[in-house]
C-alpha cells in the first residue's frame, strides 16, 4: 500500500510540475510589446532626459536604485525577493532605493513599458534600466541589473545598459 501511495504522489507531482510549466510558458510577456520603449531609447539624449525626470524623486543624491511598480501586478510579487537582493547590493555601495508606483505617477508610464522594472543611477548617470530578470516566471535572482550593480561605481561605464528586448513575467503599462 505504501508503494502505491508513493507512486501516486510522484505521478501527482509530475503532473503538477508539467501544468505549472505549461501555464508559465503561456504567461511569457514581452517587456516592450509595442516597441515604444525601443523607439525612445534610440534617442541619444534619452538617458539624460530620464535622469532629469527622476531628479525630484531622488533628491540631491547622485546614486540611487529606482523600482517601478503598478501595485496590482502579480509579477511584482514574484520579483519581491529579487528586489530585496538588489536593494542589499545597492546598500553595500551606498545606494539608497525608492519605489515609484506608476498608478500614482502616471507620467512614467510613457517611459516604462512594463513592471516590475528597475533603474540604477550612479554619479547622476543612468547605468541600467529594464526588467529585474527574464524568462519563465522571472524567478532568476541574478539578472543583468545585478551585474551592473557590481560595477556601477567604476569609471569604465560609457553607456547605460537599457534592456527593451525581453520576455518574462511582466505587466504592461499601456494607458
Amino acid at each position: 500500500m505504501q508503494k502505491k501511495t508513493i507512486g501516486l504522489l510522484l505521478l501527482w507531482a509530475i503532473v503538477a510540475i508539467f501544468a505549472v510549466l505549461q501555464i508559465g510558458n503561456s504567461q511569457l510577456t514581452e517587456f516592450d510589446p509595442n516597441l515604444k520603449f525601443s523607439e525612445q531609447i534610440a534617442d541619444v539624449n534619452y538617458d539624460l532626459e530620464f535622469v532629469g525626470l527622476l531628479a525630484p524623486y531622488i533628491g540631491k543624491e547622485k546614486a540611487h536604485i529606482i523600482h517601478f511598480e503598478q501595485g496590482d501586478c502579480m509579477c511584482e510579487w514574484v520579483a519581491k525577493s529579487h528586489k530585496h537582493k538588489i536593494d542589499a547590493l545597492g546598500k553595500m555601495q551606498g545606494m539608497p532605493s525608492i519605489t515609484i508606483n506608476l498608478d500614482v505617477y502616471p507620467k512614467f508610464k510613457k517611459l516604462i513599458p512594463s513592471t516590475p522594472a528597475v533603474a540604477v543611477i550612479f554619479n547622476g548617470q543612468l547605468r541600467f534600466l529594464g526588467p529585474y530578470s527574464t524568462g519563465l516566471g522571472c524567478l532568476n535572482s541574478n539578472g543583468p541589473v545585478n551585474e551592473v550593480l557590481a560595477y556601477a561605481n567604476r569609471s569604465m561605464f560609457a553607456n547605460p545598459v537599457i534592456i527593451a528586448d525581453a520576455q518574462g513575467c511582466y505587466c504592461n503599462t499601456e494607458l
